[in-house]
């Protein structure tokens, strides 16, 4: 009877060191090979998913810190220009929208109520421009995805605004859309019709941008982890011995003791100790581990990743590029490029519409039709572009000069505006050979 509670508790020891996929981690993500269910994924796995997993962090944060890096730029403001940053600064705009964007990014929507004194105060009317006075806009609040549902969408399809959301619900009070800077996801349609019938979320919203790389999230990671327990087990010992004839004496039971203190010493992780039965007497044997190509697998199911999330490795994972003669710049200049179309698609029509109810409430004014949002260039070029391009810029000035198409004060103003010259420098007089020359 000690013989077999001693087997059954080295089988169950052995057992604690293999996880289901052989990783060595029963809790690892990862360790499960078969493919994750169609379902969505819950708003605290989610959470969870950004409080535990770097790579997710970093999935939903960098493309938000990318595209608030550099201040925009307004035209046609004028004067008014520092008094409206100012405004912007007081209200918190910048890190409002940082954290709508995030929360957009990671829930599948937000959005900022603009808390504005109009005539009538009543947040479910639609929000009229013409009566807001100065001072009227006191505040920006975030409200977060499982605080906000979308309550009434225009359902008669003649009107220019059909299928547009009308009226959401911010913790059970109806607010009129028009107050709202809404950051929805994206979905296919607002009235809940292209939207899948697992989802747990309501209509008007779209999904996490995690939905979609929950798989490669999971193996990523369970490769890691996997990769963390071979390294426990780069030098596994195997002890074989006769468990029966040890129990029979007390000297053997001494001896399988002193046995099972090394095996403990050296962690489960490294040591096993089997029944060699009768015959086989002790053996002792230590199993190497091959890394092999280790460190790429695991680089591989990074950058598969890091493709996936539409962010480069270089940006990514801090990764200098691999290959013959690559430098990473085109991967660059192609995602600071989606980054651009990021800011003039998402971010710069709900800067707008911020906007046209700022300006009235700081100048007293409406917002002119004129004034316009732009965001300055993430990708700059090196120093040897830019000289190259100023020398084309400078030589189609001279040649248009020369050829007489244009005059002194057109190309001076021209190199000017192309930073040729420095903008304080005065423009020189015109001069005749005849009259330049002594009386």
């Amino acid at each position: 009877m000690p013989l077999l509670r001693r087997k059954r508790r080295l089988r169950s020891q052995n057992a604690n060191t293999q996880g289901r996929s052989g990783a060595g981690g029963r809790q690892d993500r990862g360790a499960d090979t078969r493919p994750l269910p169609s379902v969505s994924l819950t708003q605290q796995e989610l959470l969870d998913l950004w409080r535990f997993d770097w790579a997710a962090r970093k999935i939903v944060t960098i493309p938000v810190s990318d595209a608030l890096r550099e201040e925009w730029r307004y035209t046609g403001l004028g004067e008014q220009e520092q008094a409206i940053a100012r405004a912007l600064d007081n209200l918190g705009a910048v890190e409002a929208l940082r954290r709508a964007l995030i929360i957009e990014r990671l829930l599948g929507g937000a959005a900022i109520l603009m808390g504005v004194q109009d005539s009538e105060d009543d947040p479910q009317q639609a929000l009229a421009l013409d009566q807001v006075r100065q001072n009227h806009l006191r505040f920006l609040n975030v409200i977060a995805r499982p605080r906000l549902a979308l309550a009434e969408v225009v359902s008669d399809p003649f009107a220019a605004n059909y299928g547009q959301p009308a009226i959401y619900l911010i913790n059970g009070q109806r607010v009129h859309a028009s107050r709202l800077l809404v950051f929805d996801g994206q979905p296919l349609s607002y009235d809940g019709s292209l939207m899948s019938f697992g989802r747990q979320w309501g209509a008007g919203f779209g999904d996490s941008v995690l939905q979609p790389l929950m798989d490669d999230l999971m193996r990523a990671t369970g490769t890691r982890q996997a990769a963390f327990h071979l390294v426990n087990s780069a030098s596994l010992l195997l002890i074989r011995a006769d468990i029966g004839a040890l129990q029979a004496t007390d000297a053997g039971n001494e001896r399988l003791a002193e046995l099972e203190e090394i095996a403990r010493q050296l962690s489960l992780y490294r040591a096993a100790l089997l029944d060699n039965g009768p015959a086989g007497g002790t053996e002792v044997a230590a199993l190497p581990t091959s890394f092999g190509s280790v460190p790429e697998l695991l680089m591989a199911f990074l950058q598969v990743l890091s493709a996936a999330s539409d962010i480069p490795a270089t940006r990514f994972l801090g990764q200098a590029p691999g290959g013959l003669n690559a430098t990473g710049t085109s991967d660059l200049e192609n995602y600071y490029n989606s980054i651009d179309a990021y800011q003039a698609q998402r971010i710069k029509p709900q800067l707008l519409k911020l906007l046209r109810v700022l300006h009235p409430s700081v100048t007293g004014r409406p917002l002119p039709d004129s004034v316009d949002i732009e965001f300055p260039p993430l990708w700059n070029l090196s120093e040897k572009e830019s000289a190259d391009i100023r020398q084309i810029d400078a030589n189609v000035i001279v040649t248009l000069a020369a050829g007489g198409i244009i005059g002194g004060h057109e190309a001076f103003s021209e190199a000017q505006q192309r930073g040729l010259i420095s903008a304080t420098a005065e423009p020189q007089p015109d001069h005749d050979d005849d009259d330049s020359a002594p009386p």
